[in-house]
């Protein structure tokens, strides 16, 4: 079996139009994440990223080659707009919109009520979803590589 690594992406952009892009820090922390790995002497020789455009930025920003990544969607977050809306029944309060610090609160009552089946509604049960990451682990393993970076 190979040796596994996952990374989750870098920092994104909160709060702009388009999520799915990585902040400044995001390319600098991808970049440092990247340099130490080359400085450990860990260097992978299968990449795989989920299908998001910050998922193949980060390794990218990482030095690697993110053009001969593989990609299993698998890997991709869960959607944590469908969660919110989906509990708070499309009205989500503009406080959980607007504020960082509440906004990250409330996902993370609203994932723990998730795994719990608290509310219907949402596009993916917390079942499906481990199934899902479950086979992009199963995708990634099933390797002659000895080392695997996966970036979720």
């Amino acid at each position: 079996m190979a040796e596994l690594l996952v990374i989750r992406h870098g920092q994104a952009s909160f709060g702009q139009d388009n999520y799915d892009v990585l902040s400044d820090l995001g390319h600098a922390q991808s970049a440092a994440v990247g340099q130490m790995l080359r400085d450990g002497g860990w260097v992978p020789d299968r990449l795989v990223t989920g299908t998001l455009k910050r998922q193949r930025d980060t390794l990218t920003s990482m030095g690697f080659d993110g053009g001969a990544a593989e990609e299993h969607a698998g890997l991709n977050e869960y959607d944590f707009s469908d969660l919110l809306n989906a509990r708070f029944k499309g009205q989500v309060p503009d406080v959980v919109k607007g504020d960082r610090k509440t906004h990250f609160r409330t996902l993370r009552e609203t994932v723990f009520d998730w795994q719990d089946a608290a509310f219907d509604g949402a596009s993916e049960t917390y079942a499906d979803f481990a199934a899902r990451v479950e086979a992009a682990r199963e995708f990634a393993t099933d390797t002659q590589a000895k080392r695997v970076l996966v970036i979720s």
